[in-house]
């Protein structure tokens, strides 16, 4: 059974109907919290479970991530090869965990390069489309605008912009 998560909506709230309704037999989820409420809510029920990502529980519970924070240097020495010395990076909203791994690694890797970094606090990747079009289209404008962009997620939005 796949349950769709929507924004809008508490990411417990499907988590409950299926511990409630014994919907399935083990879940598996994404875009996890440190202090992620599903986690603890499965654990307390002795419930399977595979997280799409860490916590910050302090408790031992299975998960598969993928390594934001190698990602997110690796980008970085990439773009300083090609010669980019004003970085931005695109953070997912503040209350998942990956976010925290996206902009260590980041910060890591543009203070050993001696680049310019900015992490933008008017956007991030969950935001609709016009709202990055007119951050990026502003941005692009300014002084010193960035020259090279880290985003670790899609951006299909993106072709339809204006060129």
């Amino acid at each position: 059974m796949i349950t769709p998560h929507f924004a809008e909506v508490p990411s417990i709230d499907p988590i409950e109907y299926i511990l409630r309704n014994r919907m399935a037999d083990g879940v598996v989820f994404s875009r996890t919290e440190p202090k992620d409420p599903r986690v603890k809510l499965l654990m307390e029920n002795d419930f399977p479970f595979v997280s799409h990502g860490r916590t910050d529980l302090g408790v031992e519970h299975a998960f598969v991530d993928y390594d934001n924070a190698a990602f997110a240097r690796m980008a970085v020495e990439r773009l300083v090869s090609k010669g980019r010395r004003r970085l931005a990076l695109i953070l997912p909203p503040d209350r998942f965990m990956f976010r925290r791994h996206l902009r260590d690694g980041f910060q890591e890797a543009v203070e050993k390069s001696g680049v310019a970094s900015e992490l933008p606090g008017d956007i991030n990747l969950d935001s609709d489309a016009a709202d990055l079009y007119a951050w990026l289209s502003w941005r692009l404008k300014q002084p010193e605008p960035p020259d090279g962009m880290v985003c670790a997620g899609e951006f299909p939005h993106f072709r339809s912009w204006p060129r």
